[in-house]
Parts: C-alpha cells; sequence; structure tokens
C-alpha cells in the first residue's frame, strides 16, 4: 500500500533512513543526523509546498518519496522536484519505485506543475562522486523518460 506520510510514521521511517545510509554507505561526514532529518519531515507535513508517500509492507515502511514544489526565482512557472525517493534493498525492484515515483508525478500534475525534477548527487567523505549509486538513479529516471539537463558541483570549504 502506498499512502502519505502521517506522524504515526516515524519511527518505521528512521528505521528505514538507517537502512538507506547503510545502502548508500554513508561515511561519518555524510552520517544521517536523525534529530534534524525528523524536524524537516514535522515541518514538511504542516506545509502545503511539501509532500511525502511511503510504501508499506507489513506494517512497515519499505520505500518514501519526497517532493517539494517550487518556483524559478526568475519566473512564476510552478514545477515538482523530487526531493528523495528510496526502497529498501530487501524489497526493492522497479515496481516499488515506479509506484512511489507514479504518486509524486501524479501530485505534481494535480497541483498544476508545468515540469517536474530531480538531482541526483552522492558523494564521499572525500567529495569524491558515488559512480554506482548515480549510475543506477540515472538508469531510473532515463527510464522514466526524464532528460539530464544540468550538474552539480561541489568543494570542501572546511580542508581547502
Amino acid at each position: 500500500m502506498i499512502r502519505e506520510f502521517e506522524t504515526k510514521d516515524f519511527n518505521s521511517f528512521i528505521e528505514c533512513i538507517d537502512t538507506f545510509g547503510e545502502d548508500a554507505q554513508l561515511d561519518e561526514a555524510n552520517k544521517i543526523d536523525k534529530e534534524h532529518l525528523l524536524t524537516q519531515v514535522k515541518e514538511g507535513l504542516i506545509s502545503p509546498e511539501y509532500k511525502g508517500f511511503v510504501k508499506i509492507m507489513d506494517d512497515k515502511i519499505v520505500g518514501f518519496i519526497a517532493g517539494q514544489l517550487q518556483q524559478r526565482f526568475w519566473n512564476k512557472k510552478l514545477f515538482g522536484e523530487i526531493i528523495f525517493i528510496y526502497v529498501h534493498p530487501a524489497v526493492r525492484n522497479k515496481r516499488i519505485t515506479d509506484e512511489l515515483f507514479q504518486q509524486m508525478s501524479d501530485w505534481f500534475e494535480d497541483t498544476n506543475c508545468e515540469y517536474m525534477i530531480s538531482s541526483v548527487c552522492h558523494w564521499d567523505k572525500y567529495y569524491e562522486p558515488q559512480e554506482e549509486w548515480m549510475r543506477k538513479a540515472k538508469i531510473f529516471y532515463e527510464y522514466k523518460k526524464m532528460k539530464p539537463v544540468g550538474y552539480y558541483y561541489i568543494k570542501d570549504l572546511m580542508n581547502g
């Protein structure tokens, strides 16, 4: 079952996030701050510009997607941005990811967005790209008929 994220989902969500941290091989520099994350999620729950959906199996969250409505700085065109999408490796398959993606896409369409975007960036403690993670995301987004239109760049400001 896929449904909107609710406050009762916090504990199961944190369990899924812990699995994401392991799966993504997040190092100490990119460690998940659960308290901060829950604050962000709580704020998102009360904001009409944010939406989250969860996939529930056996009363646990096994996947989730978060999105937000935005406007460009230079015009009023409304668009949707997928902030985060994740499916637990134990149940990972294209079907669950497709369902989550479609749910978010439907919300963007229902709110009259002109287009949707998503970004993929993942790096290690040396700010080196995690190519395999990005390769898999690229395959998925291109399968969903999304086109690459830019780049992200990163620079370590603490260590020169």
